[in-house]
């Protein structure tokens, strides 16, 4: 098969390259044996810097478990699941070491990435495995016991979630030094951290390469390319603030300085953004059984660029469409002739009622509804409703006044 486009070509190789048992090399001439000299050139020269980058990335983060002590052994190991052989022969050949044997002792949280997220302000929440019938979740649970986000019943009620903000807590659940009992007697070691985002004013994109799914990453490259972006956007090993998920995955971070949106939508298939309701695993969780086993922070939130207005725009959900036009109805004999149509009600009060605030504006829309039927048109509550709510003016309105607005009419 001839590939004539770059993203088909890219997205080929990054299909190919997906094992760790894969091998770059032989993706790559595969690829540029069946595409154009062109394309075949830029494709080389990508690949060339992505491997450049990662090996670089990867002594930098070497060398910084190395000077804190950490169990590089280990490090190396994750690397060898989730990296083509290829690549992690070059990463071995570029640290001058040997490959470790394997070790496959017990594994806890890393304290010392955790208590990161802490001096951030951000709270972090347990949470323990359950067998659902889509694999194993993990369920936030408190220090009480209770699976849940909340203490007690107030807290719920706020919206207000309280989770751990205590490193000598913290350091005790990494250790498995200090476990939690659930409401049902049972006692659970804590491995796995989440925390939501959008509480300290942050967004996270989640770029997923789960198995079986859409290539988070193919849809990450051809949307930057839609918006000319360069830098760090392309080449992720040099976001300023990112978790490497244990699935191999990506979590890039944003601050988020712009309103938050009541509902969020994702920006493709496999590239995900988080919610006021949707945590995300911490750095430093550790899960088992997955490619890397841990969720390994890079950078420092205070480094996080600012989410672009563009990103911001396209995770909001598209506006209600415009309301349907009907038809004019019929007046009685002798009154005084005006647009009783849906479309010259609803400009009659904008012309004069344009600028009041968004419960006025429904007050007057839905009184000229009713000055309309009261001179013979019978427009039913439904049909008003279906003209009120997507308006423009009221799309962001607390929908519940917008109902009791028109309720207050008694419509039938």
């Amino acid at each position: 098969m001839l590939y004539n486009d770059y993203e088909s070509l890219i997205e080929r190789f990054a299909i190919m390259t997906e094992s760790a048992t894969a091998s770059y090399m032989d993706a790559l001439n595969y690829c540029v044996n069946n595409t154009t000299k062109e394309l075949a050139d830029q494709l080389t020269e990508e690949v060339t810097n992505q491997i450049k980058d990662v090996i670089n990335n990867c002594k930098a983060v070497y060398n910084q478990f190395q000077s804190k002590g950490k169990d590089t052994n280990q490090l190396l190991h994750d690397w060898k699941q989730n990296t083509p052989c290829d690549v992690y022969a070059q990463i071995l050949q570029a640290l001058n070491v040997c490959e470790p044997a394997t070790n496959e002792g017990p594994k806890h949280a890393d304290f010392e990435t955790l208590a990161k997220y802490i001096d951030a302000g951000f709270q972090l929440f347990p949470c323990i495995p359950r067998e659902t019938d889509k694999g194993v979740k993990y369920l936030p649970i408190t220090l009480n016991g209770k699976i849940a986000l909340y203490d007690t019943d107030e807290q719920k009620q706020a919206k207000e979630r309280h989770g751990i903000t205590d490193k000598m807590v913290l350091q005790e659940l990494c250790n498995q030094t200090r476990t939690i009992t659930d409401e049902y007697g049972r006692t659970h070691a804590i491995e796995l951290f989440r925390i939501f985002p959008i509480d300290n004013r942050y967004i996270v994109i989640d770029i997923d390469t789960h198995e079986g799914h859409a290539n988070g990453l193919v849809q990450w490259n051809n949307y930057i390319k839609q918006h000319n972006l360069s830098g760090y956007y392309k080449h992720l090993q040099q976001f300023p603030c990112y978790v490497e998920s244990a699935n191999g995955g990506l979590h890039l971070y944003f601050k988020l300085p712009y309103g938050i949106p009541n509902k969020i939508k994702n920006i493709a298939t496999s590239v995900e953004v988080s919610t006021k309701d949707h945590g995300e695993t911490a750095g430093g969780s550790y899960r088992k059984g997955t490619k890397n086993n841990y969720y390994v922070l890079h950078g420092n939130f205070e480094n996080a660029p600012i989410l672009p207005l563009f990103i911001y725009q396209d995770m909001q959900p598209e506006p209600p469409k415009p309301a349907t036009v009907y038809t004019k109805r019929p007046l009685q004999a002798g009154s005084k002739k005006w647009n009783t149509t849906t479309n010259g009600i609803i400009d009659k009060a904008r012309q004069k009622h344009g600028n009041d605030q968004p419960h006025d504006f429904a007050y007057w829309i839905c009184k000229y509804f009713n000055m309309a039927n009261n001179e013979g048109a019978k427009f039913s509550k439904v049909e008003i409703e279906n003209a009120v709510f997507p308006l423009p003016e009221l799309a962001q309105h607390d929908r519940i006044d917008t109902q009791g607005v028109i309720d207050s009419f008694s419509f039938k």
